[in-house]
Formats: C-alpha cells, structure tokens, sequence
C-alpha cells in the first residue's frame, strides 16, 4: 500500500523524530510510503539513510505569529499554497496513494489534495497552536475546524491535545502516544550512568528556546540551588526559535550569576548522547502537547521533573516515574531532591524505565497507526 505523509517542516524535533519511528514500522510492514518536505534539511538525510522515497517542495503553513502583518502574510500563504497545488496534485497522481497523512496540524496541503483527489486523508495533531507556539489560524477557528471535520481520521498524541483543540461531538478522534524506541534503536535501552565523582550535578532540558518552554523558571531555580547545594550545571538543547527570550534567558543568566552554570548548545541531532552526560531532566514547558523528551528521559534511565500540566502530566506519576511541579519553588525542592536523595531516584528511575518501554514501544504505536490506515483504504 502506498501512502503520501506530509511533513511541515525538515528538522529533527519531536515531530519528525516519530515520523521517523513510523515510517521503519510500516516499511516491516511493506507499506509504501513518500514523504513530501518543504525544505532541505537533516530529516532528508534521514530518509536517505533508510531508503525512504521523499520529494522536496515548498508549501506553506496556515497559521503565525500574530502581527502588523498577520493578514496580509495569511493571505499570501492561502495564495502561494493555491499555486503550489497542480504541481502537488501532480505529484500525488503519479504516486498513486491509498491514504495521504498529514504529520501535523501546522499545514492544509494534505486535506486540500484529498479534498481534490477524493483519497482519504489522517491528521496526526502534535501541537496546540496557541497554547504552546503562540500561533494564531489564519482565517479563525471556524476555517480550521471545517477542513478538521473533512478529514477521514484524526490522531491526537494525548488526551490533553483533544481536550484543548476538539471540544464537542467529535466521533473520528483517535488518541495515540507517540512511540520513543524501536528493536532497532539498542542504543536507547542501554544508556549507561557516566562516572561524574567530582564533576557538577547536570541538569538537561531539550527543547527549543521558546517562552513556551519554560526554560527561565529552571534558571531561576538553579540560583537557589547554587547557594545551597554548590556544584551545579544546566545545558538547554534546542535552536533559537525566539530571539527575544534567547536575550532575555542571557541578562538574566547574568543578572544571577550564573554564567558558568548554565549552557546553550542548540539544537542537537542525536538527543540521547545528550541524555548520557545528563544526570536529571527537566521539562518545564506549561502546554506541553505529550512530552516526548520526558518518555525518552525514563527510558535513559535519567530522574526526569515536569511541569503538572498539559501532556507532561499524563506520563509523570508524582514520586513513582518522576516529579511533578507547579511554580519555581517546588521546582526547586525537586531539583535538591534527586541530587540529594538517591534512594528516591533509583526507585523513580526503576520505575520510569519499566512503563516507557511498556508505553511507547513502536512496535505498538506501528499497529495502532496501522490499523486507521488499513480502516481507511478499504
């Protein structure tokens, strides 16, 4: 069976990194699949590496930042996306898919070719939109929501994205959690603890730099942290998707003092090399959609604290798999509390390890995802 996924963008986040696991499931399975990606970038590295059929063209998404210019730039993005339809329809003629599969929310093109191609189309949602990205639709809620209803099937990655986008009488939403290992990825299941006697307790948040993320609160608990506890690090991971936090997480890096305590390293391609020098993780982010790096932190055998919000908290049992909390301070009492209680940590990583691999097996998140495609292009 062949099937056309539609990816909004061409890096390695959250996003694509499922698809990724997807597409080696389905492939085990003899499905067919082509991916169409707007840009170049290391995800086409990706599908190279695995034999993956890809065609890179620009396409547009249908929602931003708002601004002076917010109407005029939707505008222009409906318009450049009605271009670069024939081309596109072209495309999906000749490849001849069962089901065209939209990795995202963020961009119409694939409701738009199943509107036109009469092809069952799936939404897989991974993001909220306003609440964790500060995007606006282009042409309001009741333009989102009818193409939403067009579509044969939608995929939401927890219970916290349906809550938050699909309110009311919604009979063709399926929630699945993503997938964070493979057989293939041995590497993940033997995440070795570094010998750190004598180096600084290293705090890691992978994320991009956004407001969203939350990043500043674990800066400020790192101060207090500091004065009681000494030797400490924190490593943010993640490109610089807001240039205006990014200045603001630097004055108050210096503003506390904590120059030689915090580091930024971008974004990083191969997330678990990060895991291995980390000895806690931190997800901070208020709207978090589900919480992959959370998922991953426990199958690498790292003591992980979110915030109690959003996805984050539908994979975080306080004080079983990991810590939850609300404001600066409690994110502070968690912080002392695995560096200095390693009784609690061993069982909360014990624990957290058990239920990834229970969880979010591909194996699994394959089958599922499987069986809405095989429903769908009967």
């Amino acid at each position: 069976m062949k099937i056309l996924f539609i990816t909004h963008y061409s890096s390695l986040y959250g996003a694509n990194r499922s698809l990724l696991l997807l597409l080696e499931g389905l492939k085990e399975n003899n499905f067919n699949p082509m991916i169409l990606v707007p840009d170049e970038g290391p995800l086409i590295d990706e599908l190279k590496k695995r034999n993956i059929a890809y065609r890179k063209f620009k396409f547009w998404a249908w929602m931003g930042v708002r601004s002076k210019l917010f109407i005029f730039k939707a505008v222009l993005r409906f318009l450049l996306n009605l271009i670069s339809l024939p081309i596109l329809t072209a495309y999906t003629l000749k490849f001849k898919p069962s089901v065209i599969y939209s990795n995202s929310s963020v961009t119409p093109i694939g409701i738009f070719l199943s509107i036109i191609l009469r092809i069952p189309h799936i939404w897989h949602i991974r993001e909220l939109g306003k609440l964790d990205y500060n995007l606006d639709y282009d042409f309001g809620k009741k333009y989102f929501y009818y193409f939403m209803r067009k579509s044969d099937a939608i995929i939401c990655i927890s219970q916290f994205v349906k809550e938050s986008l699909f309110k009311g009488d919604w009979k063709n939403i399926t929630i699945i959690n993503n997938a964070v290992y493979s057989k293939d990825n041995v590497e993940l299941l033997n995440v070795k603890v570094e010998n750190k006697k004598d180096k600084a307790f290293t705090f890691l948040i992978m994320s991009i730099v956004h407001p969203s993320k939350g990043i500043h609160d674990a800066i400020e608990a790192l101060r207090k942290i500091k004065k009681d506890v000494g030797d400490v690090m924190l490593i943010v991971c993640g490109g610089d998707e807001d240039k205006q936090y990014r200045k603001y997480l630097n004055d108050l890096i210096m503003k506390l003092d904590l120059i030689e305590q915090v580091s930024f390293r971008g974004f990083i391609d191969k997330p678990f090399d990060m895991y291995k020098i980390a000895d806690a993780v931190l997800v901070c982010s208020r709207n978090e959609a589900w919480g992959r790096v959370a998922a991953e932190a426990m199958i690498s055998e790292k003591p992980v604290i979110g915030y109690n919000s959003g996805g984050t908290r539908e994979i975080i049992t306080d004080s079983f798999n990991g810590l939850l909390y609300n404001g600066t301070e409690e994110l502070t009492t968690c912080m002392k509390t695995v560096i200095q209680n390693r009784e609690l940590v061993n069982n909360l990583i014990s624990n957290a390890k058990k239920y990834a691999l229970d969880k979010y097996s591909n194996s699994e998140y394959t089958d599922n995802i499987l069986s809405i495609i095989t429903r769908l292009s009967k």
